[in-house]
């Protein structure tokens, strides 16, 4: 029994040296990068990549957690239009999270296997995290403004438009670049994927997005903003290359 003991301890000691001695615990490492000879701070590893993502989600969570549960409150003794049109607001900021969350993931396992080309990409992301926390703090502000019905449902009417944009967008990217890996090219038009979410997506968008090609090996994907029109100020530009994501 003795021996047992010993010979555990001896593996638990020899897998805790191994593990300070490579540095398990998660970092950054630098890189100066040749053409720019700035440094770069990177996650050391792609499992600290997705540690340092989930702990940037954490950053906003509870804002999103509150925002939402204002929308619940302020709705309790609503009539049903108006609790409709607050459950309309939670689906969107249900989409606007998980289109968050891909951004973020993206960026960080970008930054830690191309640094130098995932710097900006990274940094832009953490600056979309902070106008998010920015913009969920403004719902909840002024859904707490709201006194009347009338008031809460024009609050709520705000964000209606387009709900689902930015899931069906990711999808329709998804599936162009899936293509890519099967054709080594894009498609000409949208008309040629063929999987059922990718037509649902694009039934769905309708002629609020706009499709174009510049090479075999590139896309870009224009789709309406807020207030659901092309060509305007708000509007939002998704390109890939190589089946991979071109940041703007």
């Amino acid at each position: 029994m003795k021996n047992f003991i010993t010979a555990t301890l001896l593996i638990v000691l020899s897998i805790c040296l191994t593990n300070f001695l490579t540095g398990c615990g998660c970092a950054y490492k630098t890189l100066v990068c040749p053409a720019t000879n700035t440094p770069v701070l990177y996650p050391r590893s792609q499992k600290c990549a997705k540690k340092f993502y989930e702990d940037a989600v954490k950053t906003y969570t509870p804002t999103l957690d509150a925002t939402v549960n204002v929308i619940e409150q302020v709705t309790v003794s609503a009539k049903a239009g108006v609790k409709a049109e607050a459950q309309l607001l939670k689906d969107k900021l249900t989409s606007e999270d998980q289109l968050m969350q891909g951004i973020l993931q993206s960026a960080f396992l970008t930054l830690q296997q191309r640094p130098c080309d995932g710097d900006a990409a990274y940094k832009k992301a953490l600056d979309d995290v902070a106008q998010y926390k920015i913009r969920l703090e403004t719902i909840k502000a002024d859904l707490n403004k709201s006194k009347t019905e009338p008031e809460i449902k024009e609050t709520l009417d705000k964000y209606t438009e387009g709900k689902n944009d930015g899931k069906n967008v990711g999808i329709i990217v998804g599936s162009l670049d899936r293509y890519y890996a099967d054709n080594n090219s894009y498609p000409s038009d949208l008309s040629k994927l063929t999987g059922t979410n990718a037509i649902e997506a694009i039934k769905s968008l309708g002629l609020s997005i706009v499709y174009a090609v510049e090479s075999n090996d590139t896309f870009t994907l224009r789709f309406a903003g807020e207030d659901g029109k092309l060509n305007t100020g708000d509007d939002k530009v998704n390109k890939s290359t190589k089946g991979k994501k071109v940041n703007n």
